[in-house]
């Protein structure tokens, strides 16, 4: 019989591709610093970069038909250069719960502000679900009333629920998970990383915490781990 950790991790390793390759729709153009945008992972990509991994690009008419030269030659642009005509974005952000380009919109100060024609590039990756048999998380659900009472193990699995299913709200609310060493923290966690995204779930030590820089504040679930 298998163990719970032995199980969870054969049921995410499930092939579930986003995509293929490399294409010219994977990219957006961020006007400011003029660098391109590998949406899949919300890396940055030179212009040089771009145009040497992609084809040129045919460009069209008003009838959507490929233009053509006095001489008959197909008329071509960089992938660079269509990036900047068609896919500009103004801002980059990160806004759980909005879509990867944030049409309409501009942050300024921490707030929206309204202004047509632009677009904000949403930095905030959404996790990978694989959707499955509810009943599966009996041994999760178990563990959980292993570790902690009957009320604090309902807090703890609605305080998780939350985190997961609304991640663009942030509460004012922190889940302590005390108890020795040893007792499974860490593997109740762990199913919880992948739920929201391993890119979502960052950890610190209290020293990182208040440190100057704070990376981690882009995070659904920070774990503040104390030393030993």
């Amino acid at each position: 019989m298998k163990n719970f950790e032995e199980e969870y991790t054969e049921d995410v390793s499930a092939p579930c591709p986003e995509g293929r390759g490399v294409t010219l729709e994977d990219f957006v153009a961020y006007m400011p610093t003029h660098v391109y945008i590998f949406t899949p992972c919300r890396e940055p990509w030179s212009g040089a970069s771009v145009n040497s991994r992609l084809p040129r690009v045919h460009v069209l008419d008003e009838n959507e038909r490929p233009k053509h030269d006095k001489k008959g030659k197909l008329i071509t642009i960089s992938p660079s250069a269509w990036l900047d005509q068609h896919k500009p974005v103004e801002q980059m952000t990160w806004a759980p719960g909005y879509p990867v380009l944030i049409r309409d919109r501009l942050v300024v100060d921490g707030g929206w502000m309204d202004r047509q024609d632009v677009t904000c590039l949403n930095l905030y990756r959404a996790p990978r679900i694989v959707p499955r048999d509810a009943t599966a998380a009996g041994p999760w659900l178990d563990h959980v009333h292993a570790i902690f009472s009957l009320e604090d193990a309902q807090h703890c699995i609605r305080w998780l629920a939350h985190r997961v299913q609304l991640p663009q709200e942030k509460v004012n609310h922190a889940l302590v998970l005390g108890g020795s060493q040893g007792i499974g923290k860490d593997t109740l966690l762990e199913p919880v990383k992948h739920a929201v995204g391993p890119w979502n779930f960052h950890e610190v030590s209290p020293a990182h915490l208040l440190g100057h820089f704070n990376s981690f504040v882009k995070s659904t679930i920070l774990r503040v781990k104390r030393s030993a």
